[in-house]
């Protein structure tokens, strides 16, 4: 366990490799934070309506916005927690830089943020990510949290697209790569946790994140709202996609 006090985290990953479910679990400890993925471009403008910071002619001042991520995202014992993908955390940071903050990317978010560790969640079996996400694009089910949602998944009409799942293949690989890269550049070391250890044991991956993060568990239970939503469906399509030609072998 580390003995460094911190002032927040970023979960950094890419699509499918479990981050709800981590956060989730995250978030019921009542000490690591409220992780969600505040900076998400394309939620930028919905977040800002509902915080009641939107001009009339929809505009907003990202100072107000950071404002209300770092009181959101925070738990009472003064943890922030952030969710960012790999495209997010470049538009972030320039972002940040924009309010004059200097330095390299590191510097800059702990310039904001404080004291900022970082845990890099990432999947093993990106065949497995990538039907993961084609399946969740043609359904529109991105978690399941209640009987509804896993009623809709089990009724939705899916059908294998070896060009879709390949796309999101060489996506995940060419993300992951950046990320290390990220890591390397800024000299940092991230607890590096796979989307394989989360699913064989959430509250172990839990624990080990906040034995990174040098915060002692207050809940009871460890749990999340969310549910797995591998299926044989997606087991037979990745069994069928490694055993086609592709330019992954």
């Amino acid at each position: 366990m580390q003995n460094l006090r911190i002032d927040s985290y970023i979960v950094c990953c890419t699509p499918r490799t479990g981050s709800t479910l981590l956060c989730s679990l995250l978030n019921s400890t009542g000490v690591a934070g409220k992780p969600e993925s505040f900076f998400r471009s394309q939620d930028l403008d919905r977040r800002a309506l509902e915080w009641n910071i939107r001009q009339p002619d929809g505009s907003y001042k990202f100072e107000e916005f950071l404002s209300c991520v770092t009181d959101i995202g925070r738990t009472p014992n003064g943890v922030l927690a952030v969710r960012v993908m790999w495209g997010t955390m470049e538009e972030l940071v320039d972002q940040l830089r924009s309010l004059g903050e200097d330095g390299n990317d590191k510097e800059v978010l702990s310039s904001i943020f404080g004291v900022t560790l970082f845990v890099y969640l990432y999947r093993r079996d990106v065949v497995a990510q990538a039907v993961s996400r084609a399946k969740s694009e043609q359904t529109n089910v991105w978690h399941i949290t209640s009987e509804s949602a896993q009623s809709c998944q089990k009724n939705a009409e899916v059908h294998y697209n070896k060009e879709l799942i390949e796309s999101f293949v060489h996506e995940s690989v060419q993300h992951n790569e950046a990320w290390n890269q990220w890591f390397s550049r800024i000299k940092i070391e991230p607890l590096r946790l796979t989307y394989e250890e989360l699913d064989q044991d959430n509250a172990g991956a839990t624990r080990r994140v906040l034995d990174y993060l040098g915060l002692k568990q207050s809940a009871s239970r460890i749990e999340a709202a969310n549910t797995r939503m591998a299926d044989a469906t997606s087991e037979e399509w990745v069994k069928r996609y490694k055993k086609e030609p592709n330019s992954l072998k």
